[in-house]
């Protein structure tokens, strides 16, 4: 089923997207394959026929590399959280911030913007099994941010810590000037979604969305007039004519495209140096364990043999698709295999989501040397 214009809105994980200080080459515009792209193999093949909208950097550890646009700075979504986790885990380490410390749900929540961010929030409470009127711990916080993409813990993070605490941590992995985005606020400016203003140009996207997150943080009228309106822009989406696929030619739709590949990005290189650092102890030691522990502990007990541990974090916006993954093996080599995808027909996108093609896809890269090759193929890698 084709999302609509509102379901884009009310779905989306939203987070970073878009444009750096290089411009992406253009996406093929072949029409869709009839083949659903739900599995490794099928997502190869999608890659095979769009190499313009992929970028693909993976490092078996074991003497095998493909670089496919792995310089070029695309939508990284949730995926680039990692660094907000790296943050939290220098702080720890630095005595900044005690994991066991207590913060409210009411305090998470005041930067938690309903309807955009796919109820992955919703999912993060579920997961903890706390209310309005409890308190969660720290490193529980970063475990939802982690496991369930809440978008509330980054930004909570981000005012707790500071950019500089976030620039320092992108840092030690190797990705310098980290363009990273207020979560919540680029939600509160997405066109369409809670305003009718003309979006920020690109010069003032990245304030006027910290700003407004900040403002929308410290006034209870607005948040509830925003949890309003999702809860109308939900209901709507329920509605069996908002099921219907967007015309061909929708101009509301492509602009809403147009913002999601406008905001912050990053390249597949700068996120592979991040989960490079953790399996490797290169933030240190201390930090490496506990950014490796969160990132670890969704697949800890689907490990293959041989697999000491396997880190993955991942996101998706419409039209983008990100997974990072790293494997860390008994025979002390570590693989890294990190996979973009952005400027996706809407179809496309929706089959490759649903399977999680993208995870299955950087996984099973590391551990198959046939899929490997396979991919060099598909990307012109000889």
């Amino acid at each position: 089923m084709a999302l609509s214009r509102r379901q884009l809105i009310v779905t989306t994980a939203l987070l970073a997207v878009g444009t750096a200080c290089t411009a992406a080459p253009p996406a093929t515009t072949t029409p869709a394959q009839p083949r659903p792209i739900d599995s490794a193999d099928a997502l190869v093949d999608w890659i095979a026929a769009h190499p313009g909208a992929a970028s693909v950097l993976v490092d078996d550890g074991r003497g095998r590399s493909v670089a496919h646009l792995a310089a070029w700075s695309r939508p990284l979504a949730s995926a680039a959280k990692v660094v907000h986790l790296t943050a939290y885990a220098q702080a720890v380490v630095a005595g900044r911030l005690d994991p066991d410390a207590r913060v409210s749900v009411a305090e998470w929540e005041r930067w938690y913007v309903p309807g955009t961010d796919g109820f992955a929030h919703r999912q993060a409470l579920q997961m903890l099994g706390v209310g309005p009127h409890d308190t969660v711990r720290w490193d529980d916080l970063v475990a939802v941010m982690t496991a369930a993409s809440d978008s509330a813990v980054p930004d909570l993070l981000r005012e707790t810590l500071g950019d500089a605490a976030l620039v320092a941590a992108a840092t030690a992995g190797g990705w310098t000037a980290p363009d990273l985005p207020s979560f919540g606020g680029e939600g509160l400016l997405t066109p369409g979604a809670f305003t009718d203003d003309p979006p920020p140009g690109p010069a003032d996207r990245r304030a006027a969305a910290v700003a407004a997150l900040r403002r929308y943080a410290g006034d209870p009228v607005w948040r509830a007039a925003v949890a309003q309106r999702a809860a109308a822009i939900e209901t709507a989406a329920q509605d069996p004519a908002a099921q219907a696929a967007p015309p061909a030619a929708d101009p509301a739709l492509d602009r809403l495209m147009e913002w999601f590949d406008g905001g912050p990005a990053g390249t597949v290189a700068q996120l592979a140096g991040m989960h490079r650092a953790a399996a490797t102890d290169g933030f240190g030691a201390e930090v490496a364990a506990i950014v490796r522990g969160h990132l670890e502990r969704p697949l800890a007990d689907r490990l293959p043999p041989g697999v000491l541990g396997a880190g993955q974090k991942g996101g998706s916006l419409p039209g983008i698709l990100t997974n990072a993954v790293t494997v860390r093996r008994a025979d002390a080599t570590v693989g890294v295999a990190v996979v973009a995808l952005s400027g996706m027909p809407l179809p496309d996108y929706q089959q490759a989501l649903t399977a999680g093609a993208p995870l299955l896809l950087s996984q099973q890269v590391l551990l198959d040397d046939a899929l490997l090759t396979r991919l060099a193929t598909a990307v012109g890698v000889r």
